[in-house]
């Protein structure tokens, strides 16, 4: 079996292959699109809760009461000190999917995930304002069919454009069970 390493050969890249149990210090490189340059940074690798913490800082969506359940909005930009990023301007896409699941989540209080699909159309640059945005397609009995999406701001036109769409099925445990 093939070892991965924990980080990758490029000082600009750096991946994580598993979960941190004491803080171990790097130094790396962040890109910076403003100045177009790598800034070097020392940083601390985070345990599972204070990443989740660092991720969702300031979290506070717009959840809206709809016919066939609630929708929800949030606006953000992330700061690269948040650890997100394994390519430079790139968001990975397990963190994408993390918002979108935690907003679906938000909307289906009680529910569980039972699918979540994303469909990656564009990049997501972390740095650039996201807007990210799900709302109930259809109800059946205990399920709930969500869509959603992540929109980013096109430099050419200056408008909101599509780089992520997602589609969830949510399901309400029976009554009773745990």
């Amino acid at each position: 079996m093939r070892a991965f390493p924990t980080t990758a050969p490029s000082s600009r890249l750096q991946t994580v292959r598993k979960p941190c149990l004491k803080a171990a210090y790097h130094t790396n490189s962040f890109y910076s699109p403003l100045a177009n340059v790598a800034e070097k940074t020392s940083r601390t690798w985070l345990p599972g809760d204070k990443l989740k913490k660092a991720l969702m800082g300031g979290y506070s969506p717009i959840i809206r009461t709809v016919d066939l359940g609630k929708e929800a909005e949030y606006m953000t930009s992330l700061e690269p000190r948040q650890r997100i990023c394994y390519y430079p301007g790139k968001l990975h896409g397990g963190i994408q999917a993390f918002y979108l699941d935690n907003l679906f989540a938000d909307c289906c209080r009680g529910a569980l995930t039972a699918n979540l699909t994303l469909s990656y159309l564009r990049p997501v640059n972390p740095r650039d304002p996201l807007s990210f945005s799900v709302w109930p397609v259809k109800v059946e009995g205990r399920k709930t069919y969500m869509e959603g999406c992540i929109n980013i701001l096109d430099a050419k036109t200056g408008a909101m454009t599509e780089a992520v769409r997602a589609k969830a099925l949510f399901i309400r445990p029976k009554s009773g069970s745990a």
